[in-house]
């Protein structure tokens, strides 16, 4: 059974068409990358996977179940939901917000338990955002909030996550460090459904990647196969080639920007060589940066 099937779902908005024909599925303990220009339809597709919009046709499922005919409690058991990252409307701290992924669980007009504390501190410790369990939301880097945002849909205990650009607005370090841990909670079983706007990070993480133009799907595969080239150029409408950085690694470069790069100060382009380097530059070295949310 897949963990997530999307079976050719529509949408519109006010006679609109948003999404047609949506169809694809991430197998259990897959990490699925939805790639896409901005209003392609991405955030709508995860509404409806989440079951905070209702389709025109097709259906959507998570662990076999029904969006549609399941319950917003039967969903949070389902599925936990990590948004783009946002300016917090209220000073929670950060535990309360971890907390708050323990409400599914809870019965009607109960209180979290001793149980759902513990999770929830477990949760934050695992990301180490434990050191900040006091501190207001609105107190935190943006790189730290979002580690919060993941140590509570952790908390939820779902088998799916659903993220929405998690990593807009992080800097490189940490983008890196979030993927880092969603593949880590992918290879532990969970499920993990993501949009970003960075091809190059479904090339460090994903299992599948599907593509998304205009509300059809244009490409649904393994990374290797669907991130391409000419998918690429396909999908922005800007020619953009996928080069080896090693055996494992390849990377995500507009033509442009390969070709030419202009040296600081000075009118003249200066090509990059096959190998990426600037002719005849001084070597740098390296150093070691601490990825410090």
């Amino acid at each position: 059974m897949d963990a997530v099937a999307v079976s050719n779902l529509a949408f519109s908005y006010n006679g609109r068409a948003v999404l047609c024909d949506v169809s694809f599925t991430v197998a259990p303990g897959g990490l699925a990358c939805l790639l896409g220009p901005n209003g392609c339809g991405k955030t709508t597709l995860l509404r409806l996977i989440l079951g905070l919009l209702s389709p025109g046709s097709g259906d959507a499922r998570i662990e076999g179940r029904d969006v549609a005919a399941s319950s917003p409690r039967e969903l949070a058991k389902l599925a936990a939901y990590v948004p783009q990252l946002s300016q917090p409307a209220f000073a929670y701290s950060a535990f309360e917000t971890v907390l708050m992924g323990r409400a599914a669980r809870a019965r009607a007009f109960g209180r979290p338990g001793k149980d759902d504390r513990d999770i929830a501190r477990a949760a934050m410790a695992r990301f180490g955002v434990d050191r900040f369990a006091d501190t207001p939301l609105t107190r935190l880097s943006g790189g730290q909030r979002q580690l919060v945002m993941l140590a509570r849909a952790l908390a939820q205990e779902t088998p799916v996550l659903v993220m929405d650009e998690p990593v807009n607005g992080l800097d490189f370090g940490n983008q890196a460090r979030f993927l880092e841990i969603v593949r880590e909670l992918c290879d532990e079983g969970r499920t993990c459904l993501m949009t970003t706007h960075f091809p190059d990070h479904a090339l460090w993480v994903a299992d599948r990647v599907v593509m998304m133009r205009s509300g059809h799907v244009l490409a649904d595969a393994a990374p290797a196969e669907a991130v391409t080239s000419r998918n690429l150029g396909r999908l922005y409408d800007a020619a953009i080639e996928v080069h080896p950085l090693n055996e494992h690694m390849r990377v995500c470069v507009p033509t442009r920007m390969r070709r030419v790069l202009r040296h600081p100060g000075k009118k003249r382009a200066i090509p990059l060589s096959a190998a990426g380097q600037v002719p005849n530059a001084a070597p740098t070295r390296s150093r070691h940066v601490r990825n410090d949310f």
